[in-house]
Parts: structure tokens; C-alpha cells; sequence
């Protein structure tokens, strides 16, 4: 059974990836009777209205995204009474690994030191919707930014959608009791 309301998708941005699978996320959890906005978080004002919200961040070297830092303080109390989930891109999740897994999802727990009343209901990481090249290689340091312009670049997809549409429907019975 799919509920009607109203759901925000949010997220920090430093190149297009996670926009990418924020506007994915959204298609997948909008239905005909469940819309979903899909907005920057440092333009969510705040959340009055929707019933439950998706969090997005990319994930450099265990550095989330400062938007997404200031919209979990910002709106601690609101987050309190709604359901969240978030998500996670980052090169690390490429190689899923229980270590991976475990530096990464250590890295996203920080996000609710300020507001542990509001620990996500689900947990997305996502590796092969990176881009290990685009314009976030710049917000790096010069000599990190140096270090990967010398790697080799990796082989596969970056562009796995199927593992952010499985995700997202998973969330979707997380976040409004599917």
C-alpha cells in the first residue's frame, strides 16, 4: 500500500553525482499518490509538509559534505519526528567491502552526534555512481588532488543505477511503511 504525502529528497553537492542519484532516488519514490521534492539542503528552509526525508551526500576521504553538516543541525528538531534515510556517494563503496562498509557508514554516524534522536531508518552507499574524475577533485587539497591525477583510472561503471533503484525501494517501505 503506498501512503500519500509528501517527501523531501535533499542533498550536498561538490560535482554532479550525487544530484545524480538524488533526482534518481526522487523518480523511484514519486508515485501517484506520493510526491517528492528534490531540492539543494542549504536551500531547505524547512520541513513542514513532508512526511519523511532522503539525505544525500558525497563522501571524500571520510569528509561529508558541509551543506548536509548544517542541514542536520539546522533542522535537528523537525528530523526528530520524521522518518530519514540517507545515502552516501563515494569511491570507496566501488569495492564493497565489510571494511569499506565499515569506514564509510562510521563516517555518516557523525552526522548525528549533533542529533541522535534522529538516526536514519537506511543507509545507501553508493560507489559506482561516482565519478572519480569530475569537478569534486578540485575541493581536494594539492597535494591529494596530485596523487589522483596520477592514478590509473578504474575499470567498470560508475553508473550502476540498479543498486540506488533496489536501495530506494527498500527506504520507501522504511520510511512510510510500505
Amino acid at each position: 500500500m503506498v501512503r500519500s504525502g509528501k517527501m523531501l529528497v535533499t542533498y550536498g553537492a561538490w560535482g554532479v553525482s550525487t544530484r545524480g542519484v538524488a533526482a534518481a532516488v526522487a523518480e523511484a519514490l514519486a508515485s501517484d499518490r506520493l510526491s517528492v521534492d528534490v531540492r539543494p539542503a542549504r536551500e531547505v528552509d524547512n520541513l513542514a509538509g513532508y512526511r519523511a526525508v532522503v539525505i544525500g551526500t558525497p563522501l571524500q576521504a571520510g569528509r561529508l559534505h558541509e551543506d548536509v553538516r548544517e542541514f542536520v543541525e539546522r533542522h535537528r528538531t523537525a528530523l526528530h519526528d520524521i522518518p530519514v534515510a540517507v545515502f552516501a556517494v563515494c569511491l570507496a563503496m566501488k569495492a564493497d567491502t565489510p571494511e569499506n562498509r565499515r569506514d564509510v557508514e562510521g563516517s555518516l554516524a557523525t552526522l548525528w552526534e549533533a542529533c541522535p534522536e534522529a538516526k536514519p531508518v537506511d543507509i545507501g552507499l553508493f560507489g559506482r555512481a561516482a565519478r572519480p574524475r569530475e569537478v569534486a577533485l578540485q575541493r581536494l587539497p594539492f597535494a591529494r588532488r596530485a596523487r589522483h591525477k596520477n592514478m590509473k583510472p578504474l575499470g567498470g561503471s560508475y553508473s550502476d543505477w540498479d543498486d540506488v533503484v533496489a536501495w530506494t525501494a527498500r527506504a520507501h517501505d522504511r520510511l512510510i511503511g510500505g
